[in-house]
């Protein structure tokens, strides 16, 4: 149980952290915007990095679920673009050409900006 709280009580305090800063007046929006980009775009991109290349493999891979997990991946592929072919979809090549959609699918907090409440 306390190896639940030493996870979950920091996460707590730096919401409760950002909440006092912003509704103490002590940073505004353009700042919020601008620490977002940052961490988003190179804070959690940089610990991921660190935590994957410092991470003990040999360990825990599982050769069997990489095998399981990548056909899951193929078969559902070739089903959705043989669902396109058989209905006539003209529209599933535009689908990888969007940059739209593929940076929106590699950031994570698109959700967290879009819910910022206005003015």
């Amino acid at each position: 149980m306390s190896s639940i709280a030493e996870i979950v009580l920091p996460v707590f305090f730096l919401i409760l952290l950002g909440w006092i800063v912003r509704t103490g007046g002590l940073a505004d929006d353009h700042f919020f915007r601008q620490a977002n980009g940052l961490l988003f775009t190179v804070c959690l991109p940089a610990l991921l990095f660190d935590k994957i290349g410092n991470a003990d493999f040999s360990s825990s891979f599982n050769p069997r679920l990489v095998l399981a997990t990548s056909l899951a991946v193929a078969l559902v592929f070739l089903a959705g673009h043989g669902i396109a072919k058989f209905t006539g979809c003209k529209g599933s090549k535009k689908i990888y050409n969007n940059r739209r959609l593929l940076n929106q699918s590699f950031n994570a907090a698109t959700p967290l900006q879009s819910s910022e409440t206005p003015g």
